[in-house]
């Protein structure tokens, strides 16, 4: 999910001529001082013509919310990988840089008092911290192969503003002044911006529907929860599309045509969302990916699907309400 849903829910909601069930209206209040104990796990699996064992990995991080004259505050600090998840056969010094690249995962983020995404706390300080923890775990590579050159292109500000956009909508940004029915699907299909290229849109549709509303407590009191369900498709040719483009011109001297060698991609994703409605506040992200990429190798073709999972749980410190 890359857009804000609020507003299309709102205007699908007016169509609907149905009022028998209950309706849920989500606002955005985050009290200061927040404090949750955030563990993060994703699971990636390939299946196909070159298959992989899944790899589980393990992040554990703080988040923790302040009040501003005019924003909130939302930082994340005390990121560590849980090592015991990684692959045995790591090396030690791969090891660490994972560890230190786990300290750069989450910029702090500025958040407008309605729950909007601003801009990342300080954008330049946190770009240099990422390009200069690259081009020093890749310093060994030969030139031509640095990832420098490619994070030049990527991750300009702008771009870092647009995932960390990206990565608040998952649990918060989306919903906030959306009201929905329970058990009522809403289907929507708008132009969509990828979250590393500026300026390229693509044909999304997503279904949305609040499917139940689950029991939760925080800080010893009993929480009014949603669980949001989300199935998001986007437009394939479309996609492919914009993803060719990308690879030709960070690839511009490759020997194969990349367009000719893929025959076609499918991306799916879906999401699980329980959360409060007052406050949106998340309790458990679930995420599932599926792509499916079939390319051609002269006159074979093979077939390579990934999967990713993910879930995150959030373990909340006592707060004020």
């Amino acid at each position: 999910m890359r857009a804000t849903y609020s507003v299309l829910i709102s205007l699908a909601a007016g169509l609907l001529c149905s009022s028998a069930q209950a309706q849920v209206a989500l606002t955005f209040a985050w009290p200061d001082g927040l404090h949750a104990e955030v563990t993060h796990t994703v699971t990636r699996t390939q299946f196909g013509s070159a298959p992989r064992p899944a790899v589980t990995m393990t992040t554990l991080y703080d988040m923790k919310a302040s009040k501003r004259a005019n924003s909130v505050l939302v930082s994340f600090d005390n990121m560590r990988f849980n090592m015991e998840s990684l692959p045995p056969s790591l090396k030690d010094a791969d090891r660490q840089s994972i560890e230190q690249f786990a300290q750069l995962v989450l910029p702090p983020f500025v958040i407008s008092p309605s729950g909007e995404f601003l801009h990342i706390d300080d954008a330049a300080a946190y770009r240099t911290a990422v390009l200069t923890q690259f081009a020093q775990t890749f310093s060994d590579l030969p030139d031509q192969r640095n990832p420098r050159m490619v994070l030049g292109k990527l991750l300009s500000e702008e771009q870092l503003n647009v995932m960390a956009r990206a990565r608040w909508n998952q649990p918060v940004g989306s919903w906030s002044d959306a009201t929905m029915e329970v058990g009522e699907a809403y289907d929507l299909e708008f132009r969509n911006s990828l979250p590393i290229l500026s300026g390229q849109t693509v044909t999304v549709h997503s279904s949305i529907q609040i499917k139940d509303e689950p029991p939760c407590t925080r800080g010893g009191q009993a929480r009014r929860c949603v669980r949001i369900e989300v199935q998001t498709r986007p437009n394939q040719q479309e996609l492919q599309s914009v993803l060719l483009a990308l690879f030709k011109e960070l690839s511009p001297n490759t020997k194969t045509a990349i367009p000719e060698m893929i025959e076609s991609l499918d991306f799916e994703e879906d999401l699980e969302l329980i959360t409060e409605s007052e406050g949106l506040i998340p309790h458990v992200l679930k995420t599932s990916k599926r792509i499916v990429v079939t390319a051609r190798n002269g006159k074979e073709s093979a077939s390579i699907t990934r999967m990713e999972q993910t879930t995150t749980r959030y373990r909340y410190r006592d707060t004020p309400p």
